[in-house]
This record gives structure tokens, C-alpha cells and sequence, in this order.
């Protein structure tokens, strides 16, 4: 059940902002074809925002400036569209693990549990006024995509959780779009790609003592006696001291109880 304590890990955001660095390197370049200009190299700009909202923001900067088309393209625009839970990656949630999570008390640490699997879905435009623009930035994109593509995604800072996760390129198709009006000069050429990040979500953080004693008895039903209903032995092991952090000089003391006498030793880990 959910928890009852506050939690957030931002781990969406994180998410989106790794896909979307993928394409943050991407240029293009113009050859002037009568040699009178150098040959530009222009990095092309990336745009958190869906394809609506940013063919709505270039039409109404169309109305402002003179020729915005070629002063505002090319550009990438892309957002996470849905997520979904993925039952064929899911582990057992009750699985556990351990940090310090940075506490300052030796004796604490952070426990938290198997994370829960999801798909999160992004689509992605590129927006070109010239045919070889698009194309440049496209050759720059597919073929590191076999489908998949790893990134490392450094899910939660505070407790050193980094991972490599699996970006896939779903689908890739072109349009053509000539509503710009009249003057047919402002037409985009638009590629729309689709992609999945198989991705995690983590359940709260729980600070938990740190395990510095074990007590394990055993009992054996087949040597049963008229006097003691089953014989069983125990053993203790113990961190000495018990002060000591990880990193400090520490031994384990082995205590071992079977038939009423005590043995007691010292195992270096």
C-alpha cells in the first residue's frame, strides 16, 4: 500500500532530461554553392514542449518577424506522451538493499526496496525548412538505434543509485507541412519519431538499523530424549567493536552454545 510518509525522487524529470541530452550535440551544416560564404556549422536546438505547442509558438512568432522560418529552423522539439507498467521486467518486490544515504550515524542506514518497472513514452519532431537540414539531422539519429540505445541515467543521487537504461526507437515517419499560409516558402519538412525508455519508479525510503548481530538456533527433531524434548545448538556472531564503521579495523566474535558449553572464537572478515 502506499506509503504514509512524504516521498519524492524526481525521477521522472531525470528521465526526460536523459533522453533529451542524447540530442543535445546535433549539427548541421550549409555550403554556400557560389563560394562566396564559409561553410556554416549551426547546432540545432532542443525544445522541451509537444509538437502542438511549438508549431503554435513558430506561427505566432511567423506574425512578429520577417522570415522566422529560417531564423528559428532547424529545431527539435520532444515530451514524454504516457508510461505504462512493464509486468514482463518486474522482479520481487520485496527484494531489499542497503545504504548510508549519507547519515552521519555509523549505526543507521537507508533500506529501500526492489523498484517498481515502467515504460515512459516520448515523441519527437524535427523541424527543418530545407530538405538536406532535415535529412543531416536524421543520418545523426538513426543509426545509433538498433533499436535500442543504453544510457546511464543516475536515478537517485542521494543514495549513489545509478543505472543504465534502455532507450528504443519505435517508429519514424515524415510529413510535410504546407498549412503556413499563402506563401509556400514557409512549409516545414517535420520528422516524428517515437521512443520508449524502459525506465523504474522507487517506492519510499525506509532508515533501518545497521545489522551488527546474528543469533541462529537450530533445533533437531530426530534426536528427541526422555528429558529434553528436542537438542539444539546456538550461534552468535557479533561485530567487535561494536562501534566500528565499515571502514574501521573490526572483527566478528563466533559464540557457540551446544550442550550446555559455551565456545567462543574470533573469525577475521
Amino acid at each position: 500500500m502506499p506509503s504514509s510518509t512524504y516521498f519524492f525522487h524526481n525521477i521522472i524529470r531525470r528521465y526526460t532530461i536523459a533522453l533529451g541530452s542524447i540530442f543535445t550535440n546535433i549539427y548541421i551544416q550549409r555550403a554556400d554553392p557560389y563560394d562566396v560564404i564559409e561553410t556554416q556549422s549551426i547546432k540545432v536546438p532542443l525544445h522541451q514542449s509537444s509538437k502542438d505547442k511549438f508549431y503554435y509558438q513558430l506561427m505566432q512568432y511567423a506574425n512578429k518577424v520577417n522570415d522566422p522560418f529560417s531564423i528559428l529552423l532547424p529545431r527539435i522539439s520532444y515530451y514524454m506522451t504516457s508510461m505504462n507498467f512493464a509486468s514482463e521486467r518486474k522482479k520481487n518486490s520485496l527484494n531489499a538493499y542497503r545504504t548510508d544515504g549519507g547519515l552521519t550515524d555509523p549505526n543507521k542506514m537507508i533500506k529501500f526496496f526492489e523498484p517498481s518497472p515502467w515504460d515512459f513514452h516520448f515523441s519527437m519532431t524535427v523541424w527543418a525548412l530545407h530538405e538536406s537540414d532535415n535529412n543531416q539531422i536524421i543520418e545523426q539519429i538513426l543509426p545509433y538505434f538498433e533499436p535500442h540505445l543504453f544510457i546511464s541515467v543516475n536515478e537517485m543521487p542521494t543514495l549513489g543509485i545509478s543505472r543504465k537504461v534502455s532507450v528504443e526507437l519505435n517508429s519514424v515517419n515524415r510529413n510535410l507541412n504546407l498549412d503556413s499560409g499563402e506563401d509556400t516558402n514557409n512549409r516545414t519538412i517535420q520528422w516524428d519519431l517515437s521512443f520508449t525508455l524502459k525506465g523504474f519508479l522507487y517506492k519510499a525510503n525506509v532508515e533501518a538499523d545497521v545489522i551488527k548481530k546474528t543469533i541462529v538456533k537450530i533445533r533437531d527433531y530426530d534426536a528427541m530424549d526422555a528429558y529434553d524434548a528436542y537438542t539444539w545448538w546456538e550461534q552468535d556472531l557479533e561485530v567487535t567493536p561494536w562501534e566500528a564503521e565499515e571502514d574501521d579495523e573490526w572483527v566478528l566474535t563466533q559464540t557457540i552454545i551446544q550442550d550446555g558449553i559455551t565456545k567462543t572464537s574470533t573469525i577475521n572478515p
